[in-house]
């Protein structure tokens, strides 16, 4: 910069200051003012050296120097005052100091200024669209660039105001609002999912989406929609261009048309040269199963402890349950709960699958469950705890009460074979089959089942909570029936009717003309869509007759399909097998027939079915039996190292 020597200030190194400019050409532009500048400052150092003053001294004037012609290379010249001959050195530098810094000062206001002038529309802007949170967002922004300014003076840092900045305050505002609405856990979980979704974005590139009109607190989950729809609007929009560039054959558009329905499911984005996420949909629920949390948070569960996923006891096209062990603080192992997860992909939004308002949803397998689980002496339905909802993959999960033994289908499977194998080997004297006691047992829960399904109580308990509504089960079967530790001495399980993802109450419309269930296991009237016979709960009892009929013949689903006959019509009669009832208890065989009749009003309701088999306990609860000929099959808890 400036150099000292014998002939004061008559030189300049052609260097860049810290603006990067060069100031030889600046320094000396020929406007009086920066010549009067200049020439006070040669007389400052050839007087400096006449005096012989301190190095220390010299350095503290060149010093004051250079940012002096700093600030005139950036047109703002400071007013130099002439250095009168009574003034010692000291003197001087004071009054030189205080016009640099006035000058600076100037400087730093009129460039601020003129500043705060392009960014000030923007921050009443974001203002009037989304509070004062959105404009203290950009206030801040602002105030950040203003202190890095005056620290440095480099008003490159004064960026302009972009489209991130914009966005950033946009929902800074609104996510103020919306705290202010005291929205519910679950609605503020929900809107939290999807903002997460909406920075991933914008994280990616995919593009910023910003927030919509401000809702009031009782259109929070219409906001939500919307803001779902438009985030598939713009996942389908990043793969558009690879779409629209290829020879689109029919075949090509009918992809590309469910493009949008596979991504509104919950998939990613694809190209024309990817296959449909839907191949692997079985792998993919697999993979999610074991990655996600256990996720109290969300299920509005005490966090106790530490949840792990032991693996996945068993899954479907739409879903999988896994087992978790609760850990306490030592370490130890304190409660075991299974998840069930659903998935509905393009169904989410079907009103069957949903009680309450759509933007309020909660899931009607829960309400259903519930419903039964809180009914007085509920010891033979699967109890739920809480459900959470994951609306970016489309699915639903229960959280469930694990049931030690598994489900009634395993148990007859392993009779069954078990049967096969000793006929094969021709074991004299060893007959395989269930005995009556453990049928009554079966039988008898799951008319208790039916009961708190229809009228949610058991026959000489009541009266049900006064906004009990029946429900019908509608896929009752052996792979819905569970088998948990029994609550007596018994042998044999406590039997649980659970799954009821296919359930609906017995009023609503639909239920009575719907077709639903398992081949089968659906009732005449059902095959017939409720065509001249309604559907109902009479028809969850010939499903229990169903089953009862399963158990005695020890026939699986595979073995049937050789002898059943589909669909079952009110002329169909489905037997026992030969030899199946031989030596059975006649009333109970009785009873079992009485659930299959085909016309509904035949057949027994639950309360009935209920108090006819109570008739019967005396013979199956206090008689004795020969532990040697019945044969009882019990699947061991495989999860025992693990229980409480």
């Amino acid at each position: 910069m400036c150099r000292y020597s014998q002939h004061g200030l008559h030189s300049y190194d052609i260097s860049k200051d810290l603006l990067g400019y060069d100031i030889y050409t600046m320094a000396t532009s020929n406007t009086p003012e920066v010549n009067r500048f200049l020439d006070h400052w040669r007389s400052y150092f050839s007087r400096l050296e006449r005096l012989n003053v301190s190095t220390a001294q010299v350095a503290s004037f060149e010093q004051l120097c250079k940012h002096s012609i700093r600030l005139v290379n950036l047109s703002y010249v400071p007013h130099t005052p002439t250095w009168e001959y009574y003034m010692r050195p000291q003197d001087l530098y004071t009054q030189l100091h205080q016009a640099v810094a006035v000058t600076e000062m100037q400087y730093i206001q009129d460039t601020l200024r003129n500043h705060r002038a392009k960014w000030s529309p923007h921050i009443e802007d974001v203002r009037n669209r989304c509070g004062n949170g959105g404009a203290a967002y950009l206030e801040r922004e602002w105030n950040g660039l203003a202190n890095q300014f005056r620290s440095n003076l480099d008003a490159r840092v004064l960026r302009e105001i972009d489209t991130n900045d914009i966005w950033n305050a946009q929902w800074s505002g609104r996510l103020s609002q919306l705290a202010a609405l005291n929205l519910t856990r679950r609605m503020q979980i929900r809107f939290n999912d999807l903002f997460d979704r909406i920075k991933e974005l914008a994280k990616d590139n995919n593009g910023l989406i910003f927030p919509h009109e401000m809702p009031t607190g009782a259109t929070v989950g219409k906001y939500c929609d919307a803001l779902n729809d438009e985030i598939t609007d713009v996942l389908v929009g990043s793969v558009y261009n690879q779409w629209v560039g290829r020879n689109r054959n029919s075949e090509t558009r009918a992809r590309y048309g469910r493009l949008r329905s596979h991504v509104a499911a919950g998939h990613a984005p694809y190209g024309p040269d990817q296959e449909s996420p839907t191949k692997n949909k079985s792998a993919t629920i697999s993979d999610r199963a074991g990655r996600l949390s256990f996720g109290s948070e969300r299920a509005i569960l005490p966090e106790q402890g530490y949840w792990m996923n032991k693996g996945i006891l068993g899954k479907g096209a739409w879903g999988c349950a896994s087992i978790w062990l609760r850990y306490n603080a030592n370490g130890s192992i304190v409660e075991r709960v299974v998840t069930k997860e659903g998935y509905l992909g393009s169904k989410w939004d079907l009103e069957q699958y949903w009680h309450g308002p759509k933007a309020d949803r909660v899931p009607l397998e829960y309400i259903l469950q519930r419903a039964l689980s809180k009914s007085p002496k509920a010891d033979n339905v699967v109890h739920c705890q809480a459900y959470g909802l994951y609306e970016r993959f489309r699915m639903y999960r229960l959280y469930m009460e694990y049931c030690q033994h598994g489900d009634l289908e395993q148990n007859l499977k392993e009779y069954f074979e078990l049967a096969r194998m000793v006929n094969r080997s021709a074991a004299g004297g060893i007959k395989v089959q269930y005995p009556d006691r453990i049928l009554w047992r079966i039988f008898t829960g799951l008319a208790a089942a039916a009961c708190l399904m229809v009228q949610g109580f058991l026959p000489g308990d009541g009266p049900a909570d006064e906004d009990h509504k029946a429900i019908v089960h509608r896929d009752l079967k052996p792979a819905n029936i569970f088998l948990a530790t029994p609550r007596d001495s018994s042998d044999f399980p406590e039997v649980k009717l659970g799954d009821l993802g296919l359930a609906a109450f017995a009023d609503h419309p639909k239920t009575k003309t719907r077709f639903c269930g398992s081949h089968g296991y659906v009732a005449p009237e059902v095959c017939k869509h409720g065509i001249i016979y309604p559907i109902g709960p009479m028809s969850d009892i010939w499903s229990i007759g169903r089953t009862m009929l399963c158990l005695v013949n020890l026939s699986t689903d595979e073995e049937e399909e050789e002898w059943l006959p589909y669909p079952v019509t009110l002329q169909t009669f489905i037997p026992f097998k030969d030899g199946a009832a031989d030596g059975r208890d006649p009333d109970l065989c009785r009873l079992i027939m009485d659930c299959l009749k085909p016309y509904p009003a035949d057949r027994p309701d639950a309360v009935r079915l209920y108090k006819r088999l109570q008739m019967m306990s005396d013979k199956f609860t206090s008689a004795e039996f020969d532990k040697e000929k019945d044969v009882v099959i019990v699947a061991p808890d495989r999860y025992k190292p693990f229980a409480r």
